[in-house]
C-alpha cells in the first residue's frame, strides 16, 4: 500500500510557546508524551490563514466527503483564550510522536544540544491529518521541522550573576526572637 501524501504547510515566523522540543512533553498532569509547539502568530497574516483554512476544508472533504459541521481547525484565536499576550494573534497546536528536524535560518542544522524554545522566533512545517476521535471531527498540525530564525530564551542563567561577588550570611542559631521559638 503506498505512503498517504499529506498536505504541508510552512507558517510564517511566529513566536514559539508551551514548547516541547528538546524532549517530550510527560510527567505533566495534562502530558500526552509528544513533541510539540504553539505558533503564535500576529493576526495580519490574512493571506497564510486562509491558506491553512482552505487547505483543512481540502483534506476534510477527501477525508470525509465534506466538510463537516462541526469541523475543527488547527488555527485558534488568541482574542478566546484568557491569556491577554496572545491578543490580537493566532495560535497553532503542532505536534508529532517523533523529535522534529531542526535548522538554523541559513537552513543549516542546529548543533545537537540546540533547540528552539518558548519565546524563540521560529517558522514550522506541519502537515495537516484529519481525525475522527470521540465526536470530534477535524484537521490537526502535525509537526514536521523547525527553523530558528531568532534564539531569545537561552534557557542559561549559569553566568548571570558572573561580576557578582558572592557573599556569606552567618547564621545565628540563637537569635529566634522573630518565630517565637
Amino acid at each position: 500500500m503506498a505512503k498517504k501524501q499529506h498536505t504541508i504547510v510552512v507558517s510564517p515566523e511566529a513566536t514559539a510557546a508551551y514548547a516541547w522540543l528538546a524532549r517530550p512533553d510527560e510527567g505533566q498532569e495534562f502530558s500526552d508524551g509528544k513533541y510539540k509547539v504553539t505558533l503564535v502568530i500576529d493576526k495580519d497574516h490574512d493571506e497564510f490563514f486562509n491558506k491553512v483554512q482552505a487547505l483543512s476544508d481540502e483534506v476534510a472533504t477527501k477525508e470525509f466527503g465534506k466538510v463537516p459541521n462541526n469541523m475543527r481547525y488547527c488555527m485558534k484565536d488568541g482574542d478566546d483564550t484568557e491569556k491577554e499576550e496572545f491578543a490580537g494573534k493566532i495560535l497553532i497546536v503542532a505536534k508529532t510522536k517523533y523529535q522534529p528536524g531542526f535548522v538554523d535560518a541559513d537552513k543549516k542544522p542546529l548543533d545537537d544540544e540546540v533547540f528552539p524554545m518558548s519565546g524563540d522566533v521560529v517558522r514550522a512545517s506541519f502537515a495537516l491529518i484529519p481525525y475522527k476521535a470521540g465526536g470530534n471531527v477535524g484537521v490537526t498540525a502535525q509537526l514536521r521541522n523547525v527553523m530558528l530564525i531568532e534564539k531569545r530564551n537561552t534557557g542559561n542563567t549559569s553566568d548571570d550573576f558572573a561580576d557578582v561577588q558572592a557573599t556569606e550570611v552567618a547564621s545565628n542559631d540563637q537569635d529566634d526572637d522573630d518565630f517565637d521559638l
